[in-house]
């Protein structure tokens, strides 16, 4: 009963502005998008006001806001990968079959 759950589950187009924007104490990163820097398929957006995440479909983001130290804010942001994502999925074994001409008789 004292498991820890997520605070919120970010999918591919979620709006993240609360974590962008929030006023970090100094014990936490200034820009919480240096976090996705080294990874190419993560990324984040400006959209009308607000920032959006961008994800691959076989991607979340798991964010935790852990109970305060005295000094501290303990935040964690988990990237999850089930698999392959749609975009990268490639048909293999697939014929194609294309007619080009057709006589009938009768």
């Amino acid at each position: 009963h004292d498991a820890i759950k997520p605070t919120r589950i970010y999918t591919d187009g979620d709006d993240v502005t609360g974590l962008i924007t929030r006023n970090y104490s100094a014990t936490w990163q200034d820009n919480v998008t240096t976090y996705f820097q080294p990874y190419d398929d993560i990324g984040i957006t400006n959209e009308s006001g607000g920032y959006a995440l961008n994800l691959k479909s076989n991607q979340a983001v798991i964010y935790y806001d852990l109970p305060d130290g005295d000094k501290s804010e303990n935040m964690l942001l988990l990237l999850f990968q089930v698999g392959v994502a749609e975009s990268d999925v490639e048909a293999a074994g697939v014929i194609n079959v294309q007619v080009n001409d057709v006589q009938v008789s009768g």
